[in-house]
Order: C-alpha cells, then sequence, then structure tokens
C-alpha cells in the first residue's frame, strides 16, 4: 500500500521524510523514538501527517488538500 520511507535532508538540513511522492518535515523537536511529521505543503492548509517509532511507519493520516 505504501512505498518504502526515505530519510533524507532538506537544503537548509532539516529532517524529512519521503513517502512516494510526499515530503513531511519532522514536527517539533523529535526526541525520543516516537516522532510526527508534517506535509511540506502546511503553510498551505494541508493536515497530512505521518508517525514513526524507530523509523518504522506506524500511522499515516492522508488529508492532503493538494495534488502532487
Amino acid at each position: 500500500m505504501f512505498s518504502e520511507l526515505v530519510f533524507v535532508s532538506t537544503s537548509r538540513g532539516r529532517a524529512a521524510v519521503q513517502l512516494g511522492t510526499c515530503r513531511f518535515l519532522l514536527d517539533g523537536s523529535g526526541r525520543g523514538v516516537k516522532r510526527r511529521w508534517r506535509c511540506v505543503k502546511r503553510t498551505y492548509g494541508c493536515r497530512s501527517f505521518i508517525v514513526t517509532v524507530e523509523n518504522t511507519l506506524i500511522k499515516y493520516s492522508c488529508n492532503h488538500n493538494h495534488a502532487y
């Protein structure tokens, strides 16, 4: 159902995740093993996010309000 998670960094050095054609940025400090990632289009009102635990996808909310 999902593509493999690819952990990358942005041109400014921030942590990011590529999931298929969607990119997510680390939301908050990212302390601990459970991390929440938000869609890069959040400034446009997109509410999609993913949650990972030790780099494994455990939750995906695909409420994108835009096309990729």
